[in-house]
């Protein structure tokens, strides 16, 4: 197989593990491959590395710190990761990502945020509000994965999964406020490394005299049809809750529950039977 780039590298283990890039960016574009002799080693921080060799065949070392206290205070030129994994499932991990055939990753712009448990892509013009939605959400204890650019993979033949590119890890862009490093400004709950892609959620201008109820559609990301829901930005006090109830109706939907065909359900019973309420 042809060599991977270090940010490549990156995000296949990203898309698999909950993996932090802490320094080293100057070889991201680096083309690398396992060397075929390097074994792992422990050193005395407890710090798991593998060599890596260059396209112009030299070595690098790949350091990985397995526990949040082993990060320390990273260098600015070997590349070094923080991956909360044994070592042992970390090394196997390694090496399946550098010898299985790279996943097709697509980038669609909008928000990626995991709303209770459910994954949540925040799409919709430039400026309709798109960040100031997700910043209330993130202040109502919800998570962001990516902002701008998130990138998705088909991880089998129903769902996709999501994580962001490197260099925008942390970090929202804020209209008026500029970038916004969210886990500076809401502590690590607040940031997810990866997530399923469960919903879209599409904030749109609202025509006048338009129906107050939101509008249902598919949206085709990495093969898959991705149910999405359209919801108007002139929501502007509630616009938060609204997305916290859609995604409630939507992962109830999938339960078997659906509060649109009931109330309809009623109204029929009533219609034909009042004394059947």
């Amino acid at each position: 197989m042809p060599p991977l780039t270090l940010v490549e590298l990156y995000h296949r283990l990203k898309l698999r593990c909950p993996i932090e890039w802490l320094s080293g960016f100057e070889y991201s574009q680096t083309s690398i491959q396992l060397a075929p002799d390097a074994p792992w080693v422990e050193t005395n921080a407890g710090i798991s590395q593998s060599a890596l060799v260059t396209a112009d065949n030299t070595q690098i070392p790949l350091i990985f710190a397995l526990t949040a206290t082993q990060k320390g205070q990273p260098g600015s030129s070997t590349p070094r990761f923080y991956c909360p994994m044994q070592q042992a499932e970390l090394a196997t991990l390694l090496n399946t990502v550098l010898t299985q055939a790279s996943p097709h990753l697509e980038t669609v712009h909008g928000v990626f945020l995991q709303v209770f448990d459910l994954g949540v892509l925040i799409t919709g013009e430039p400026g309709i509000g798109k960040s100031e939605l997700a910043l209330n959400l993130l202040d109502r204890k919800h998570r962001m994965i990516a902002d701008d650019i998130p990138l998705f993979a088909r991880n089998d033949a129903e769902h996709i999964r999501g994580i962001c590119p490197a260099p925008l890890q942390d970090y929202l862009a804020l209209r008026g406020m500029g970038m916004l490093n969210i886990r500076s400004l809401f502590g690590d709950r607040a940031i997810a490394p990866s997530a399923q892609l469960d919903l879209v959620i599409e904030l749109q201008t609202a025509p006048p005299g338009s129906d107050v109820h939101p509008t249902t559609f598919f949206r085709h990301i990495s093969g898959v049809e991705v149910p999405g829901i359209a919801l108007f930005s002139e929501m502007k006090g509630g616009l938060a809750l609204a997305a916290e109830v859609l995604v409630k109706q939507h992962r109830q939907k999938r339960g078997g529950t659906d509060d649109v065909a009931g109330f309809l359900e009623r109204l029929k019973r009533f219609n034909s039977s009042p004394s059947a309420l």
